[in-house]
This record gives structure tokens, sequence and C-alpha cells, in this order.
């Protein structure tokens, strides 16, 4: 009784610390930084440019794999690395307190850095805090966890973008763009205090001895080659990151080419991509439960397609906003439905370093990307590159289809009753 109590708790726990997280970052999320990269006289390569410079977080991952996968309570790490992923914040904040009038290009190159600092911290993190989440919480209730975290960010997050709009259409630039970044690093670390409230349980077994590095990584790579699942999931999840990049671009041309303000930008996007979030992700846990995570992935990848071919397609900025709502509704099935999928086909104790190793994979596909993106639009139009990011998630269907997840009793702790 005392551990189901636990587990309950550490539900909520996870709940509340992520829906503030979430709900911090949409603060002075990707949006906004589409939108600031358009005050301070950046371009479509730019903005592609400064994405890149995040992206090569890809390989820290897989250098301290075998040292957090050899951490048996990993609820210390993650808060440590929780400080690394929310600081930045706060950093960027300061540069354009410094730097934003004075000299705009080199304010978006110094928050380029301080986006890859918190990159390397998130890319870092990801790894055993999912694995504490599967240690901690029954896999059974880990799709309504995400579901439910993601739908209280997106109830804040709805009225939220509306005072973010206000804020920026009353307030003089910098300033504005500064306060939200202060915003963001406050709530964040609201939830990282209640983060630290979760009762990370014990293993039931003593932890392993680290081995060799040399021996850790021939071992890792020598799984993968016999993990058709593995395989067929890295496929899947290549494809479908090939496609996402397209979404960075969205408020970037509801801006520069729909002549949208960035107020109204800012609070349509909002808008729009939270309710596709608070539905969906009030439902589709449920849905997943019933039908199982991989048909929600599927239906996600036409849901995406959908809304790239409605960007690439709209003869106007009042018809081209849908494009938001579609990509919101797309975001929520993975938002539930991704996670506990992944932690049926990881292997339960290597899931830090098949994370790992799926980052260093698909990290030529996320530098890549974005400053490729950036400059075929510049060179070819939005249309040719949103047509293009439909079809490649359309293309993700195809490995999908051939994974077998792993039963939910050899994954994690077993599906004690919960919320």
């Amino acid at each position: 009784m005392a551990r189901r109590r636990s587990r309950i708790a550490n539900f909520w726990c996870h709940v509340w610390e992520g829906a503030l997280a979430s709900f911090g970052g949409e603060l002075a999320g990707n949006n906004l930084f589409q939108v600031l990269v358009a005050a301070l006289g950046g371009t479509a390569a730019t903005l592609g440019t400064l994405q890149t410079i995040g992206s090569f977080a890809f390989l820290a991952p897989l250098v301290v794999a075998p040292f957090v996968e050899a951490t048996a309570r990993k609820k210390r790490l993650v808060m440590l690395l929780g400080l690394g992923q929310r600081a930045p914040r706060l950093l960027i904040a300061g540069a354009l307190v410094l730097l934003a009038t004075r000299r705009p290009l080199a304010c978006l190159y110094v928050i380029g850095l301080i986006r890859l600092g918190g990159a390397l911290a998130t890319s870092v993190l990801v790894g055993p805090w999912q694995d504490l989440i599967a240690e901690t919480v029954p896999i059974g209730r880990v799709g309504r966890l995400f579901g439910f975290r993601h739908f209280l960010s997106n109830v804040l997050t709805l009225p939220s973008a509306l005072a973010c709009a206000a804020i920026l259409a009353h307030v003089a630039f910098p300033l504005s763009f500064e306060l939200l970044y202060a915003l963001s690093f406050g709530v964040m670390m609201i939830s990282w205090v209640i983060f630290a409230l979760v009762d990370e349980i014990p293993p039931a077994a003593a932890p392993k001895p680290r081995p060799p590095i040399v021996h850790y990584f021939r071992d890792l790579i020598a799984a993968v080659r016999t993990d058709r699942n593995y395989r067929r999931h890295l496929y899947h999840a290549a494809f479908n990151r090939a496609g996402l990049f397209a979404g960075g671009f969205l408020a970037f041309v509801a801006v520069e080419t729909h002549g949208l303000s960035e107020a109204r930008v800012v609070a349509v996007a909002g808008v729009l991509t939270g309710a596709a979030m608070i539905g969906g992700t009030l439902v589709l846990p449920f849905v997943a439960e019933r039908v199982g995570p991989k048909a929600v992935l599927a239906g996600a990848a036409g849901v995406r397609a959908a809304a790239m071919l409605t960007a690439a397609l709209a003869p106007s900025g009042t018809s081209f906003v849908a494009a938001f709502f579609l990509v919101g509704l797309a975001r929520a099935a993975r938002t539930v439905a991704g996670p506990p999928f992944m932690m049926r086909v990881f292997p339960r104790g290597r899931r830090v370093g098949y994370m790992a190793l799926s980052r260093v994979a698909l990290g030529p596909i996320t530098v890549l990307t974005p400053i490729t993106g950036g400059i075929a639009m510049a060179r070819y139009g939005h249309g040719v590159v949103f047509a293009a990011a439909a079809a490649v998630a359309l293309a993700a269907l195809l490995p999908l289809a051939g994974i077998t997840p792993r039963p939910e009793s050899a994954v994690g702790p077993d599906a004690t009753p919960g919320p």
C-alpha cells in the first residue's frame, strides 16, 4: 500500500513538474524565438543557422551514457542537469539587455551559443529523466502522465499567449522580450522545486558495476545490431525528425510572407496550438491505452503531413494559421504516445544507451535540416519546403508499421492501479 501511494504521488509530481516546465518553456518557446530573430533583423537563413547551432548538442548523451546508465539513483543527476536546462532563459534576457539595441546581429549569435548550452544540458537530461519516469510510474500510466502534464501546461499557455502578445504589442523592444524570457525562467524554477518531491524508488537489485567504456560501447552496438525493433524505430525517428524542422519556420513565414504582426502571430499560434494540445492531450491518452501508442503515432504522422500541406498551399495568412492547430494536434499525439512506445521498444536497463545512440544517429539530420531548410526556403519559397516536409512525415509510417513493442510486464514496475 505504501508503494502504491508512492507511485500515485510520483505520478502527480511528474505531472505538475512537467506542466510548469512545459508552460515556462512555451512562454519563451520556438515561436517567440522566431519572432525575436525577425525583430533583430535576421533572415530565414539566419534562423536556420541559429537552430542548427543548438542541434550540435546531439553528441553529449552518448559521451556520458556509460556513466549515466551506471547511476542507479538518477534523481540527483536529473536535478543538476535541470538547472543547466533552465539557466539559459535568464542568460538570454541578460544578452538582450546588453546587446539587442547596440549589436543586434551579435546578440543573435550570442543567444545561439546560450541556447547551445541549454541544449547540451537538456540532451543529457532526457535519458535519465525518462528512465526515472519508467521506474517510478507504472508503464500503463505513462501515456496519461504525459497527456495530463501537457494538458495542464496548455491550459496555462492559452491565456498566457494573449498576455505575451499584449506585452509584445505594448512594451517597447527589447524590454518585452527580456520580460518574457525572465518570466520563463521563474516558472521553470518552480517546476524544478516540485521535481525535488519525487520519491525515487530504490532498485530491487544492486547496481551493476560500470564496465570499461570500450566494452560498454562494443556491447551497446552489438545489441543494436541484433535488435530489429530498434533499427525500425530509428528509421521511423529519422523520417520524423527530418520533417519536424519545418515547424520551426511557421511563425517566421506568417510574419515575413503573409504580413501578420508579431503580436498577432504569437497570440494566434499560442491559442490554436494550445487549443489543439489541450483537446489532444486530454483525450488521446485514453485512446492510446485502447488502441495502442503505435496507432496514435501513425495518426500523428498523417496530421502533421496535413499541417505542412496547409502551410504550403494557404493563399493568405488567415488560412495559413490553420497549420498551427494541426501541428498542435500532431504534437499532442506524439506527446502522449511517443514515450510509452519508446519505453516498450528500448530494453529495460539499456534505455539511456539506446536513447543516446539514437541522438547521435539522428544528429546529422538534426544539424543539417534547419539550415538546409532555411536556404531552400530563401531560394525556392516556403511552399516547396513545407510540401517536402509533408512527404517526409508520411514516409515515417513505413518503418513504424514493422515495429512490435514489448509487453508492459517487461518494461518497468508493475501496473499498480493509479490515476
